[in-house]
């Protein structure tokens, strides 16, 4: 498959919440609206959280057929602002490396049907 083929693509929102420190919530949270609001908990090193979203995405480019793009809806410039821009940024670099990869599973699909 040629790697100009024309795919659509869906853009995301991404937003972060930002607890409020006066109630005792510190907590700050990236949220993938389009993927069923799942977070990131910014406040945690876990990787579980960055591993859950790779794989919602993918489920959600494999059902649809289309790639993804998010876009970090943030007004805020801070620290969290930059760490989500760069995971944001890594997530939709990683998803246009897998296109190739993505036409050949359709194209396999449709062969099977």
């Amino acid at each position: 498959m040629e790697s100009d083929v024309e795919i659509e693509i869906d853009k995301l929102n991404v937003t972060i919440f930002r607890g409020d420190k006066e109630e005792g919530d510190e907590s700050v949270k990236l949220i993938f609206q389009g993927l069923g609001d799942i977070e990131v908990n910014l406040n945690d090193s876990s990787v579980e959280d960055i591993k859950n979203v790779f794989d919602k995405t993918f489920e959600y480019i494999n059902e649809n057929e289309k790639l993804v793009e998010f876009v970090l809806n943030d007004s805020v410039e801070d620290l969290f602002k930059q760490v989500s821009g760069d995971i944001i940024e890594q997530i939709n670099r990683e998803i246009v490396e897998a296109k190739q990869n993505f036409l050949r599973i359709w194209a396999l699909s449709k062969e099977k049907e």
